[in-house]
């Protein structure tokens, strides 16, 4: 899936930043320094992928 982020800036100079793509707390990792650069957070929302667990896979096959 394609990561994508938007800039959404009104009138008032207040700045709404919205995140696709992205899984699990993924997205507040990629946003950070965007978030940094902007100034104080005043409310974050979260989607339905926020919430969903990583569903990687991973096999271990051992000797005994």
């Amino acid at each position: 899936m394609v990561k994508k982020i938007t800039f959404k800036i009104d009138k008032a100079g207040e700045v709404q930043v919205e995140v696709d793509g992205f899984s699990g707390a993924s997205c507040e990792q990629f946003t950070e320094p965007f978030e940094a650069a902007i100034g104080a957070v005043l409310k974050k929302e979260y989607k339905d992928a926020y919430y969903a667990e990583n569903t990687e896979e991973k096999s271990i096959e051992t000797r005994e």
